[in-house]
């Protein structure tokens, strides 16, 4: 169950050749042949000329029970690929895009009463399975530094790394957020709930407390767009290398997919 748009050319037919060359050029994306088992969040499909589509078109496609981050990714991608190609759309979805221009705000509409109609659906077949949560702002601006956390490196000079904050289960139970920092490295410590300390092949967890204890740090040298950050050099940082040595007790943290944690206002609904 999802959300399905055709995208056709505005004038003229659209070559596969056009097609493929546009996401070839684009990063993140995969083709069929080349990694099959990687999860896809969404596609783009070619579809050949025929008697039923003379002019070709291309078929996208984003999965329902998701978070919302999920829907805000495409829809930056559909804009500029849709602008690209100079394509219209077709949107068959209650509540979609209207006529055959594209809109984000009218396709965001459309994916939110489908995936709330998912949710409800889940939710009455498995009213007691359990669903790790986080505020839609907060997943929100999540996805936005991992989305911009390039920019946000270059913003910083580019010498700093900016790590991904992924999700966790902590001891089995408790969902928390993860970064990986490289003491080798100067970096922009997100502020998560644990952090993946990396020296060559020296690792640990440690929690927030440990970390901000260590490092010394205050809210007035914090960065807070988009998420809370610090700037951490790489000599700061070397005070995280006791953390390395010798054993120290980690409860277990085992990762959790994006898609696995959902905005609370869907699950609580």
């Amino acid at each position: 169950m999802g959300y399905d748009l055709t995208l056709r050319r505005r004038n003229g037919k659209l070559d596969e050749d056009t097609f493929v060359e546009l996401f070839n050029e684009r990063a993140h994306y995969r083709f069929p042949d080349d990694e099959p088992n990687v999860a896809a969040y969404f596609h783009f499909r070619w579809v050949e000329p025929s008697q039923d589509e003379p002019t070709g078109a291309v078929e996208f496609s984003i999965n329902f029970f998701r978070p919302p981050t999920f829907a805000l990714e495409a829809e930056t991608e559909l804009e500029e690929i849709i602008e690209s190609l100079d394509l219209r759309v077709t949107d068959p979805q209650v509540n979609g895009i209207e006529g055959d221009t594209y809109d984000g705000e009218h396709f965001l509409r459309g994916w939110e009463h489908g995936n709330e109609l998912a949710y409800e659906a889940v939710r009455s077949q498995a009213p007691t399975r359990k669903l790790f949560h986080l505020p839609w702002d907060t997943l929100e601006r999540l996805w936005q530094w991992n989305f911009l956390h390039e920019v946000t490196s270059e913003a910083n000079g580019g010498s700093y790394d900016a790590p991904l904050i992924g999700f966790a289960t902590h001891a089995g139970q408790t969902l928390v957020t993860v970064a990986r920092v490289d003491l080798d490295r100067a970096f922009l410590l997100p502020r998560v709930d644990h952090v993946y300390v990396a020296r060559g092949e020296r690792t640990t967890f440690a929690s927030w407390d440990e970390i901000e204890t260590a490092l010394a740090l205050t809210a007035g040298d914090a960065i807070d767009d988009p998420w809370t950050y610090w700037a951490v050099t790489r000599s700061e940082s070397q005070v995280l290398d006791r953390l390395l040595n010798g054993k120290r007790p980690v409860a277990p943290i085992d990762s959790l997919e994006v898609q696995d944690v959902h905005a609370s206002e869907d699950v609580e609904s």
